[in-house]
């Protein structure tokens, strides 16, 4: 059963092109389209230890488990996406 908050971040992840909907990982600037953040602020958010970046190969990917995991941690937070 899922959540509200796994309901919202379904929603936000899920597109009319069907662009995310199926996939695992996710680059960084594909993350900061989602969340509207500028690429500096991801990076900020990365070294802080927010969000869990992985890197393979030489790219950096974030995972849908580690942007669940993030979006999650601020609306626990009551901090919403708002950064």
């Amino acid at each position: 059963m899922k959540t509200e908050i796994d309901k919202k971040i379904d929603q936000m992840l899920a597109t009319r092109e069907n662009k995310w909907d199926n996939r695992i990982t996710f680059t960084p600037k594909e993350v900061c389209e989602m969340l509207g953040l500028p690429r500096s602020t991801l990076t900020k958010l990365y070294h802080e230890g927010a969000i869990k970046v992985c890197k393979t190969g030489g790219r950096y990917l974030i995972t849908r488990l580690a942007l669940y995991d993030f979006l999650s941690q601020a609306e626990d937070a009551d901090a919403g996406i708002l950064l």
